[in-house]
């Protein structure tokens, strides 16, 4: 996020050989030829709604932030926090 764009896909891709070289491996799922972020369309429905305020654009699996979208960013990525819910207290919160 520091260029103020991700590429999802290449980023699960990435969490994918990284879990590979876990000791003990860690096997997750091999993805072939699907897009890996099919997985996020809750995020990504919700990432379009954003869009519509200019604070983000997307394409695809790829999201870029505008300048005036920077100071979101850090609430945009925790909605891909597997570790957050509802009912989870953020370590600190976003000014």
């Amino acid at each position: 996020m520091c260029d103020l764009a991700v590429d999802l896909d290449a980023e699960v891709r990435a969490a994918e050989r990284n879990a590979a070289r876990c000791v003990p491996p860690f096997h997750a799922m091999p993805l072939g030829d699907m897009q890996p972020s099919i997985g996020f369309a809750d995020e990504l429905a919700a990432i379009d709604k954003l869009s519509v305020m200019g604070i983000v654009q997307r394409d695809d699996h790829r999201i870029y932030f505008s300048e005036p979208g920077r100071p979101f960013v850090r609430l945009v990525a925790a909605g891909f926090d597997a570790y957050s819910t509802k009912d989870h207290k953020p370590h600190s919160v976003a000014v």
